[in-house]
């Protein structure tokens, strides 16, 4: 696990991208491009989702 400064980071990120998600003039290029980063911050550090399904 990471350091509590790296998940405090990971923590402001993810409310940043979901504040943008939630704007109402989001697009759908700014959409998709937002949940590959999403998926990036969500992903565990050793590649397993968060889910603990495998990809």
């Amino acid at each position: 696990m990471g350091s509590a400064s790296e998940r405090d980071n990971r923590i402001e990120a993810l409310n940043g991208l979901l504040e943008r998600l939630c704007s109402p003039d989001l697009t759908l290029a700014e959409a998709k491009d937002l949940r590959g980063r999403l998926a990036g911050l969500v992903d565990r550090r050793d590649g397993t989702p968060v889910d603990g399904k495998s990809a």
